[in-house]
C-alpha cells in the first residue's frame, strides 16, 4: 500500500495549511426516491453534516430534492467567492451513467429510457464544472452504495461512469457510511484527509485501473518523499491522459523529468477529436458566463432549453446549430474567438431588434395619431367611440374616455331614451360590475349606450382574469397601450423561445399568459403574467428564457 499513501497525498487537492476554513459547502442528500426506493446510508450523510454548523462553512443541505431544486442549490453555490479556501459538494443518492456521463437521479426522475436519465438527473460533469477554476481546490463527494452496475434501460447503467475531473478538483467515491466517516474529518484541523487536500492537484484512480476517482475505501496514511510524489503525479497524468492533467503536471513540475513528455502530449491532444472540448474546458467559463453564452443563442435564434448555466444537450445542439450557420466545425464546444463572435452577433441583433421595435412604435403611434384626427379629436361620441374601439389601450385612451364620459353625461336625459333603460344605465354605472353592464346588454342589445357596455365590459374581464395580487401587474400592463401589432409581435417572441403561447393573434388569452409566466420565471423578475415596460423591452431585445 505504499503507492496507494502516496498517491492519496496528492490527489486530494491544494488548500492552505487550516482545515477547510472560510468554506463552502453543499450537501444533496437523495435518500428515498418517489417509486419507494431507499439509498442505505444517506441518512449518516445529513447526520455527518451537523459537524460543519459549528464552523467557519457555508453549509446548505437539499434532502430528497427535485432537478431544479437541486440545480437552484448549484446555482446559490456557484455564485460563492472565488477565493474560498475550499468548495465542497457531497452528492448523496441514486447514480445511473449513459456512456462517459453520470447523473444523480432527483426526486421525480423516470428513468425508463436515456432521456429519463437526462431529464431526471443532475449531470455530474456539470457539478465538476461549478467546482473548478476557482483560487483553490474543490472537492466533490460521491456516496453512493457498490454494486449499482446493472443494466437499467439500453444505454442506461446503474453506478458511476469514467469522469473527466479538471486538475483543480478532488473527487471522493465510497459508501454513504463511509463518506459520511470522512466528513467531519474535512474539517478537523491536521487531520490526514485535511493535509492531503493541501498536497497536489492530479487525479487518480485506486480502486480500479481505469475510472480516474478516488476511492475513499482506498484512503490511507503515508509519508512520500517528493521523488515518489512527482512519479505518482505522472503515473496519474498518463492515466487521467487529457490537457488539464498535462497542464497541472506542467505547472508544478516544469522542469521535472516528464516534462518534454507532458509538453508533446498537450500538442497531440489539441489535434485529437477532443481538442474543441479541452479548449473550451481550458476557458473556465463560470456559470455566469455560460449564462451569457446561453442568452446569445437564444438571442440569435438557437434555444438551448434553459439559460441556467448548465451546458446540457440542449446548449450544445444549439452550439452546433450556431456553428453550422458560420461555417465552423460544429463541435458543439466554443473557444475564445467564437465566443468573441458570438457575443458581437448578438449585440448586433440585439440592436437591429431595439431599432425594429422603436420603428414600429413610432409607425402605431403616427397611425394611432392619424385616426385621433380622423374621428374628429374627441368633438363627438360617434367619432370617441369609434377611436376607443379601435384604440382602448392607445396613447389617447384615457382622454378619450374621460371626454366620452362627459358627453354621454350631458346626452343622458335628451336623447330618447326610454325611462326604464336610463334606469338601468344609471344603475350599471353606479354597480361598475360585469353583472350589472350585462343586465343592461341583455335587456338593450342595441341600446344607446350598447357600444360603451362592450368596452366597459371588455376591461372589466380583462382585469378579472388577473390572478389574485396581480390587478396592480394587469393595471400597468394596460397603461402600455400595447395595441394588437405589438401583441402579435410579443407572441412572435414567445413562439421563437419555445415558450407555447398559443395563437399568434394578438389576443392575450390563458396560453399567452401561461407563456409570459415561464418567461418571467426564467427571467428571474415577478412572475405575474403580465408586461410591464421593462419586461416588454426586454422581451422584445435580449429574449432571455428558462
Amino acid at each position: 500500500m505504499r503507492m496507494l499513501a502516496i498517491l492519496c497525498g496528492f490527489v486530494l487537492g491544494m488548500v492552505g495549511t487550516q482545515a477547510l476554513a472560510a468554506s463552502a459547502a453543499l450537501v444533496v442528500a437523495n435518500g428515498t426516491y418517489a417509486d419507494g426506493s431507499q439509498i442505505d446510508g444517506v441518512d449518516a450523510i445529513v447526520a455527518a453534516a451537523s459537524a460543519f454548523a459549528g464552523s467557519d462553512v457555508d453549509l446548505e443541505v437539499v434532502e430528497d430534492a427535485t432537478r431544479p431544486a437541486i440545480t437552484e442549490a448549484l446555482g446559490r453555490f456557484a455564485e460563492k467567492p472565488a477565493e474560498l479556501e475550499t468548495r465542497l459538494v457531497i452528492l448523496a443518492g441514486k447514480f445511473v451513467r449513459t456512456g462517459r456521463e453520470t447523473y444523480l437521479l432527483a426526486q421525480g426522475a423516470e428513468v425508463g429510457d436515456v432521456w429519463g436519465a437526462v431529464r431526471g438527473g443532475v449531470p455530474v460533469s456539470e457539478v465538476l464544472d461549478f467546482l473548478s477554476g476557482g483560487a483553490s481546490q474543490g472537492v466533490l463527494f460521491l456516496a453512493s452504495p457498490q454494486g449499482e452496475a446493472e443494466e437499467i434501460a439500453p444505454g442506461l447503467m446503474g453506478g458511476i461512469a469514467m469522469l473527466d475531473i479538471p486538475a483543480d478538483v478532488t473527487v471522493i467515491r465510497g459508501a454513504p457510511e463511509r463518506i459520511a466517516a470522512l466528513m467531519p474529518e474535512v474539517l478537523r484541523p491536521g487531520s490526514a484527509l485535511a493535509q492531503r487536500i493541501r498536497a497536489g492537484t492530479a487525479q487518480g484512480d485506486i480502486s480500479d485501473d481505469t475510472e480516474p476517482t478516488v476511492s475513499a475505501d482506498d484512503l490511507t496514511d503515508g509519508d512520500p518523499t517528493a521523488d515518489e510524489i512527482e512519479e505518482a503525479f505522472w503515473r496519474l497524468t498518463e492515466v487521467q491522459d487529457d490537457a488539464a492533467g498535462y497542464r497541472a503536471y506542467l505547472d508544478r513540475y516544469g522542469d521535472g523529468p516528464h516534462a518534454r513528455e507532458a509538453q508533446a502530449r498537450l500538442a497531440a491532444l489539441a489535434d485529437t477529436a477532443d481538442g474543441p472540448r479541452l479548449r473550451e474546458a481550458a476557458l473556465g467559463l463560470d456559470p455566469a458566463a455560460r449564462r451569457a453564452v446561453q442568452r446569445n443563442l437564444v438571442l440569435l435564434g438557437d434555444g438551448t432549453g434553459g439559460v441556467d448555466g448548465i451546458f446540457g444537450p440542449g446548449t450544445r445542439t444549439a452550439i452546433r446549430s450556431w456553428q453550422s450557420a458560420n461555417d465552423l466545425p460544429p463541435t458543439g464546444f466554443l473557444d475564445s474567438d467564437q465566443i468573441a463572435t458570438l457575443e458581437a452577433q448578438s449585440a448586433s441583433r440585439a440592436a437591429d431588434l431595439e431599432a425594429e421595435e422603436q420603428g414600429r412604435l413610432e409607425a402605431e403611434r403616427q397611425e394611432e395619431a392619424a385616426y385621433w384626427r380622423e374621428t374628429g379629436e374627441g368633438r363627438d361620441i360617434d367619432g370617441l367611440e369609434a377611436f376607443l374601439e379601435r384604440y382602448p389601450q392607445g396613447r389617447y385612451a384615457a382622454k378619450a374616455r374621460e371626454r366620452l364620459s362627459d358627453l354621454r353625461d350631458a346626452r343622458i336625459d335628451t336623447d330618447g331614451m326610454s325611462k326604464e333603460e336610463q334606469d338601468m344605465w344609471q344603475a350599471a354605472r353606479d354597480a361598475g360590475t360585469i353583472a350589472a353592464y350585462e343586465a343592461y346588454a341583455n335587456a338593450y342589445p342595441r341600446g344607446r349606450y350598447a357600444n360603451r357596455v362592450r368596452q366597459e365590459l371588455a376591461a372589466l374581464r380583462l382585469a378579472s382574469n388577473a390572478p389574485p395580487g396581480d390587478s396592480d401587474a394587469a393595471a400597468a400592463e394596460a397603461e402600455l397601450g400595447l395595441t394588437p401589432l405589438t401583441r402579435r409581435a410579443v407572441e412572435d417572441r414567445l413562439v421563437a423561445l419555445d415558450l407555447a403561447p398559443g395563437a399568434v393573434d394578438g389576443t392575450f388569452d390563458a396560453e399567452t399568459r401561461d407563456a409570459l409566466r415561464r418567461y418571467q420565471e426564467g427571467l428571474g423578475v415577478p412572475v405575474t403574467g403580465y408586461l410591464d415596460a421593462g419586461t416588454a423591452r426586454r422581451l422584445l431585445t435580449d429574449s432571455v428564457t428558462q
